[in-house]
């Protein structure tokens, strides 16, 4: 029988921390939290923690590609 803990290590985060997102779109942690501050991203607050949803950040990724 899994734990919780180990049943979530197999799938992939539904929210990303500031760090993580920063790793996915490689620019700096600070250049992603002024992203999430200023409402360019899409973000999700719980409690005192702001998460960007995964898909969220795919989405807006593809939507702001300039593809020539």
């Amino acid at each position: 029988m899994q734990t919780a803990r180990e049943d979530t290590l197999d799938k992939p985060k539904l929210l990303l921390k500031a760090e993580e997102v920063a790793r996915r779109l490689s620019v700096g942690r600070a250049t992603a939290y002024e992203m999430m501050a200023g409402g360019i991203l899409p973000t999700v607050r719980i409690g005192r923690s702001v998460r960007v949803p995964a898909r969220a950040l795919e989405e807006w990724v593809e939507a702001n590609a300039k593809l020539e």
